[in-house]
């Protein structure tokens, strides 16, 4: 053989080494997964360390079955904190910084004894957010409730709903609850109302860009949440330790996730939202992308929505469907409950009515519990 051939033979002696070696991966993935196999243990989530230690799974709480998480007192209190750590590890950024929230007040008029400002907050990247605050006149060391706004349809304003109409789902429950003696703010959610079209985009495209930069929609509201409840909190005319959560609809779902992450929160009171187990929103049996703002990366892959009540123990809870809304609501309060000691501190009930916020109801439940 000439010589001048053998480098042209050596190549191709490679080159089908190299096929017949694809051929056979190909082959082997097809027939064993090993692949598939090797992807899932490298990404699979790191277990809890929660008590006791045999509880522990690579896929940590999802798959505890209820009731077997440990409730010995000391035991609960070790697993609140390194849950409540973990999905915090999970937030672009610190949820609570402690720092002074800046805002300035727009305009500031006086109407039935009530004070009313239009503020303008600093949010933690720098947004600014429209807000709302009522004050009785003569607020002094009072208890206050921050409400979250709920979904709005195109052009509405979830701000407005929660303090000029009455009319709406949200039945105008910021002026309400002040006028009832509570020191009340209300913020807009990205993406809604003042923040919303023409000039700011829809809130899907805010939820589509946070996941682009690695951020979420709903880590971005919670930490517009924390923001507000540190206004709140640093008002002279408020005790801070007396301070409350509460909304409708995903203002539910956000006043329960927020007050599960803040401790200092001294009172929820949730509306049409809940019903639910295990996984929040079912994320894996759908086929369909999920609602964007819903979703919160490396979180919903393990938390159940039953732990996020747990979180809030022992705090007082109140939670309100309407009686066509239900979504087997009442059902789940003894899976609910069985993060309290005392389970009566976790209420749970129907109303008449259907998806919306029941005013009176939380008036009565912050009088008895602020």
């Amino acid at each position: 053989m000439s010589p001048s051939l053998r480098p042209s033979i050596n190549k191709v002696v490679l080159a089908l080494t190299v096929v017949c070696s694809l051929g056979a991966g190909v082959v082997f993935e097809y027939k064993m997964g090993w692949l598939d196999a090797v992807q899932t243990y490298r990404h699979r989530p790191d277990a809890l360390p929660e008590l006791p230690v045999n509880l522990n799974s690579r896929s940590g709480l999802r798959l505890l079955e209820p009731g077997t998480l440990p409730f010995e007192p000391q035991e609960r209190l070790l697993w609140r904190e390194q849950v409540r750590s973990r999905i915090l590890d999970q937030i672009n950024g610190p949820l609570i910084t402690g720092s002074p929230v800046r805002y300035r007040v727009e305009v500031e008029t006086e109407r039935n004894g009530l004070l009313q400002q239009h503020l303008t907050l600093t949010g933690f990247d720098g947004q600014l957010l429209p807000a709302r605050l009522f004050m009785p006149v003569a607020a002094k060391n009072s208890p206050a409730v921050l409400l979250v706004p709920g979904h709005v349809g195109k052009g509405e304003s979830g701000l407005l709903q929660l303090t000029e109409e009455p009319q709406s789902y949200q039945h105008a429950a910021a002026r309400a609850l002040a006028a009832a003696g509570f020191v009340t703010l209300v913020f807009e959610l990205r993406g809604f109302g003042y923040l919303g079209e023409p000039e700011f985009p829809e809130h899907r495209a805010v939820a589509y860009n946070a996941l682009q930069r690695g951020e979420s929609y709903k880590s971005l509201i919670l930490k517009d949440t924390a923001t507000a409840m540190a206004l709140l909190r640093q008002l002279p005319q408020v005790d801070a330790a007396r301070t409350a959560i509460a909304g409708a609809s995903y203002g539910g779902e956000i006043a329960v996730q927020y007050a599960a992450l803040d401790e200092q929160v001294a009172a929820v009171s949730f509306h049409s939202y809940a019903g639910g187990r295990g996984r929040v929103g079912a994320l894996a049996a759908k086929a369909e992308l999920p609602h964007l703002c819903h979703i919160f990366p490396a979180v919903d892959d393990w938390m159940a929505q039953e732990h996020w009540f747990w979180l809030l123990a022992p705090r007082p809870v109140q939670g309100i469907r309407g009686q066509s809304n239900q979504k087997g609501f009442v059902e789940r309060h003894e899976l609910y409950a069985s993060g309290w000691e005392n389970k009566e501190e976790l209420k749970l009930e129907l109303a008449p009515g259907g998806h919306e916020f029941f005013v009176d109801s939380a008036v009565a439940f912050f009088k008895a519990r602020l």
